[in-house]
């Protein structure tokens, strides 16, 4: 028998009813969260993870929401989800935790804009579940029934400076700076029976970046998910995916998506598609689809040295009396004096032997810890160079018995010569110079250059070991020296000045 319009009326209007009851019961277990958030968010978390050592989004979700951890960071790749993630806890958080403060943080307005945008689905007066659980919402804030609110804000220090909610969310932390960060932290704390929480998410990108610098620190949990885990479940021949190509592994097999996916996508419950995934994989290049897809090694984008790899570059070089070697110095004080031992060969290579770094010295005293060097590893050295500008610190190496040789050139230039060496694989480094390796490694233009320009300089830090090494260049290659020991395309070298007097064979000691 059909209902009249009446009794269909009631009917759906108890439905409503019913629907509401349940939408204000608090999930109290994980599946139940998980059948929640897709019912009232129409949105299925990815629960799986399909990576060794990875975890799945809806656990980073979870543990936060349960309050299960204090300082959570969800580390994971670009178009994960992140934000989405983050705008479903924003909103559980509010509805179910009453007078629980948010702050939300976005490193960049766009990011901030688009977790807005999540939001507002959630509360749209016709679509949204949850539009009548507000008082007001508008970009900056938004008001629940409840006494939650929650902000919008951008990763300044102002902006940051007053807030101090229970919730803190700093959505792609790699693009802020230390400092803002810094000032992040100062500002959850409990509020009655609500546990304070710190909550990053970030891709990382840089090898040098905020991301790496808190992975280094472990003061954070990390949420580890990448492309397989949130890629949508793979039901096609494996032995279709070889003939998807990006460039080559370093035995000089084809890269295909079937020697990286690993079938890995075969448990993948995620929500990228498959020709998605294929399409990334196809348009990055290598090294950033394994930084910021696979979340396994860190990009070099941005750094000076870009050609720099420890596997192909780092290799044990003990000292060989028959090739030339020479002392390039960065004067230091409170700040580490810098020594590098470089040899060369006459293919041509660099070789950077060793190095000695320290801080708050005298002068006097880094000059008698190089002859000490000197001493107990028998290094025999032709020419010491240094930073011409250390007129106080030449004088002390002068008196100590050390002459310091100085040339001029500019830092751009300077830069170049080492990248252009670098590039060649003309340069090699001993593990012993720890902080050469690390300033390497961190050595970087500042944000929106590209070290194009030959008047563009790296950012001013950790660069002393760098700035030795240029010192060397200048001194060796910079406008030339080819009649000296060691100088490539000079068959004939020259004696030892101040040494031994012995001489420098041509092809004596050939290490490669």
């Amino acid at each position: 028998m059909a209902l009249t319009e009446k009794e269909e009326q009631e009917y759906h209007q108890l439905l409503e009813i019913e629907y509401k009851e349940n939408r204000d019961i608090k999930p109290e277990t994980d599946n139940i969260l998980w059948q929640y958030i897709k019912a009232y968010f129409n949105f299925e978390v990815p629960n799986v993870a399909v990576c060794e050592g990875h975890c799945s989004p809806f656990s980073f979700l979870a543990d936060i929401f349960f309050e299960r951890v204090t300082n959570a960071f969800g580390f994971a790749n670009r178009g994960s989800g992140k934000t989405r993630d983050v705008s479903i806890i924003h909103q559980l958080n509010s509805h179910f935790k009453p007078g629980c403060d948010t702050a939300s943080v976005g490193a960049i307005e766009h990011q901030a804009e688009k977790c807005y945008q999540y939001l507002q689905e959630y509360l749209h007066p016709v679509r949204g579940q949850f539009a009548d659980t507000i008082v007001t919402t508008r970009k900056g804030d938004t008001e629940y029934e409840n006494g939650s609110k929650l902000e919008i804000l951008p990763a300044t220090i102002n902006a940051l400076n007053a807030p101090h909610p229970a919730k803190a969310f700093l959505d792609e932390v790699e693009l802020v700076d230390w400092s803002i960060f810094q000032e992040f932290l100062n500002m959850a704390h409990s509020q009655k029976d609500i546990k304070a929480q710190n909550i990053l998410t970030s891709t990382r990108k840089w090898l040098y970046g905020t991301v790496q610098k808190i992975l280094d620190e472990r003061q954070f949990k990390v949420y580890l998910w990448c492309i397989f885990e949130i890629a949508q479940e793979c039901k096609n021949d494996c032995r279709d995916c070889s003939k998807f190509i990006k460039g080559a592994w370093e035995d000089g097999r084809p890269r295909t998506f079937k020697s990286v996916c690993k079938e890995r996508m075969r448990k993948s419950r995620g929500f990228l598609s498959f020709e998605d995934v294929i399409n990334r994989f196809l348009t990055l290049d290598r090294v950033t689809w394994e930084a910021q897809q696979e979340c396994t090694k860190p990009g070099r984008v941005g750094l000076v040295h870009q050609w720099f790899d420890e596997q192909k570059h780092i290799r044990e070089l003990p000292y060989n009396p028959q090739l030339p070697l020479y002392e390039a110095i960065d004067w230091g004080g409170t700040n580490p004096f810098c020594c590098l031992w470089i040899q060369e060969t006459h293919e041509p290579k660099i070789l950077e032997i060793d190095e000695l770094y320290i801080a708050n010295i005298a002068p006097s005293t880094f000059a008698k810890m190089i002859k000490d060097r000197r001493s107990e590893m028998g290094y025999d050295v032709y020419e010491t160079f240094g930073d011409p500008t250390g007129k106080d610190c030449i004088l002390e190496f002068l008196k100590a018995g050390i002459t310091v040789k100085t040339k001029t050139a500019e830092v751009g230039p300077s830069i170049q010569e080492v990248i252009k060496w670098g590039e060649d694989n003309l340069i090699l480094t001993d593990p012993r110079c720890r902080n050469l390796i690390a300033e390497r490694n961190n050595y970087r233009w500042p944000t929106g250059k590209s070290g194009k320009n030959l008047d563009e300089k790296p950012t001013k830090e950790f660069d002393h070991a760098m700035d030795s090494e240029r010192i060397y260049f200048i001194n060796r290659f910079m406008k030339g020296r080819r009649d000296e020991p060691g100088s490539f395309g000079n068959p004939d070298r020259g004696t030892h000045a101040g040494g031994s007097g012995r001489l420098f064979q041509a092809g004596g000691g050939r290490l490669f």
